[in-house]
C-alpha cells in the first residue's frame, strides 16, 4: 500500500477520532448530544487504509466539500462579511484584524491540504492499490466479462 495512502487513511481516522471525541465532550459538558457529520471521517479513513474504492470516493468528496468550505470561509472573513469568529469548543472570540488574517491564512491552508488529498488519492500509486484490490475480489472478471461478452452473457 503506498505511503501516501496510510497518511491519509490515518489522518481521516485522527480526526474522526477527535470529532467523536468533541461529540461526546459536548454531551458530557450538557450542551446536548450534536450531531457532528465530521465523525463520518472515522469510518471513510478505516475504508481507505482497507482499500475500500466506495471510501475513496467518500474522501474525495468530503476533502473537496472542506476545501470549498474553508475557502469561503477565508473570503468571508478577508472581505469583512464576518466581523467576530467564534471558537465555541475552546472558548475562544476571535476579532482584530490580525486575527481575520490568521484565520483566512489558516483556512486557505486546509484548502490547500484538500486539494492535495483528493490529488494524492488519485495519483497511479493509490489508484493501482484500489484495482488490485477490486480485482482480488473478482470485480475486475465482472466488468470484463459484461463488456467483452455484452451485458454479462455468455458467447454461445
Amino acid at each position: 500500500m503506498p505511503r501516501r495512502l496510510l497518511v491519509i487513511g490515518w489522518v481521516f481516522c485522527g480526526f474522526g477520532v477527535l470529532n467523536l471525541a468533541f461529540v461526546i465532550l459536548r454531551a458530557a459538558q450538557g450542551n446536548g448530544l450534536i450531531i457532528d457529520t465530521n465523525v463520518l471521517l472515522l469510518p471513510v479513513g478505516i475504508g481507505l487504509l482497507t482499500a475500500n474504492r466506495s471510501a475513496r470516493a467518500w474522501a474525495a468528496f468530503l476533502a473537496g466539500l472542506t476545501g470549498v468550505a474553508s475557502l469561503a470561509a477565508a473570503v468571508l472573513v478577508l472581505f469583512g462579511a464576518i466581523d467576530t469568529i467564534t471558537l465555541p469548543l475552546l472558548g475562544l472570540v476571535l476579532t482584530g484584524v490580525a486575527m481575520r488574517v490568521a484565520f483566512a491564512l489558516v483556512s486557505i491552508a486546509v484548502s490547500a491540504a484538500c486539494v492535495a488529498a483528493v490529488w494524492m488519492l488519485y495519483t497511479p500509486p493509490v489508484s493501482d492499490t484500489f484495482s488490485a484490490r477490486g480485482k482480488r475480489n473478482g470485480e475486475g472478471d465482472q466488468e470484463r466479462e459484461a463488456t467483452t461478452t455484452g451485458h454479462g452473457r455468455q458467447p454461445v
